[in-house]
């Protein structure tokens, strides 16, 4: 019992822990300049506007199809600049529109538009993390550029995945995971803001836990580790496909099971704890941002999350 409640005080200090990091994090990108993000973001917006919300790289095929529409919504919302202070833009990620217009118009528009032209709108309920990578890469990049970067990254991770697989005793895990990666259609996860986070996510998940295994001080902490990828997959994600940084994962703790221990009913207990941690992880950071959002503004996020979940969770649409 003593065991237990020591393991619970560290899962709820860790999520805490994270939360206020997390918090920090975007409360300094909050701060940086903005002058530069935006001149990219109009260049991107008219790469964008070219593509349209729904453009697909091969046409006629739905699974090449790229969100331009919530690109578009990231893009704008590492782009705003305000009135308002840190706090409130960190919890609530505000973003500009056009009036009139659609997403890659107000891009386009971005830092341009008169008082009378805009429309502000919050997006509170997501961390909105990957505005702490994404705003920092567009004072230098455009879409196209961040596009072309993140293909060279997926490629350096892919492959240090297939050596570590191979230095580690898996090389039967190499064609399957290809296989895996393939049927997530990379040139389209490249392309995608919204869906290269989970996937970057996913490979960094991998190389850490093909690294740290070779440790038995790591393996100790397998629980640690799920726990913190869940956190990290609630921070960046926007919504996307996040319970593929735990399949994956889980994969390849399945097979470094196998090379390190040995299959038995305590590695069934583990495979099972390691899935629940993640989901606390995942579910707990989540919750973390409508606490210290409702804690330092005063308005209840928690009713907006209620929301968004009856949206997601409903099968109705506008009435």
């Amino acid at each position: 019992m003593k065991k237990i409640l020591l393991r619970m005080v560290k899962i709820v200090a860790m999520i805490i822990g994270g939360a206020l990091l997390g918090f920090l994090a975007l409360l300094i990108v909050c701060k940086l300049p903005t002058a530069r993000v935006q001149s990219h973001v109009r260049e991107s917006g008219t790469m964008l506007g070219m593509e349209g919300e729904l453009w697909s790289i091969v046409p006629s095929d739905g699974n090449t199809r790229l969100d331009n529409f919530t690109d578009s919504i990231m893009l704008l919302t590492s782009a705003y600049e305000g009135d308002e202070g840190a706090v409130d833009q960190a919890v609530f990620s505000y973003r500009v529109y056009k009036k009139g217009a659609t997403k890659e118009e107000s891009c386009e528009n971005c830092g341009i538009l008169a008082d009378n032209e805009k429309s502000v709108k919050t997006y509170p309920r997501y961390w909105h993390g990957y505005k702490i990578i994404l705003k920092p890469l567009l004072a230098f990049l455009n879409i196209n550029e961040i596009r072309d970067l993140n293909m060279f990254f997926i490629l350096v991770c892919c492959t240090a995945i297939i050596l570590l697989l191979y230095k580690n005793g898996m090389g039967s895990y190499i064609i399957p995971y290809l296989f895996g990666i393939c049927f997530l259609e990379i040139p389209t996860v490249a392309k995608s803001l919204q869906n290269s986070t989970i996937f970057h996510l996913i490979s960094l998940a991998g190389i850490v836990i093909l690294l740290g295994s070779r440790k038995e001080a790591f393996r100790k902490r397998y629980w640690a580790f799920f726990l913190m990828v869940g956190m990290a997959t609630s921070y960046f994600d926007f919504l996307t496909y996040p319970i593929a940084t735990l399949g994956f994962t889980l994969i390849f703790y399945v097979g470094l099971v196998g090379v390190y221990e040995k299959y038995d009913l305590k590695f069934v207990w583990h495979t099972i704890e390691n899935s629940f941690l993640w989901g606390i992880g995942y579910l707990g950071m989540w919750a973390m941002k409508w606490v210290l959002g409702t804690l330092f503004t005063g308005q209840n996020l928690f009713l907006d999350a209620k929301e968004g979940i009856t949206l997601r969770a409903g099968n109705e649409f506008q009435g």
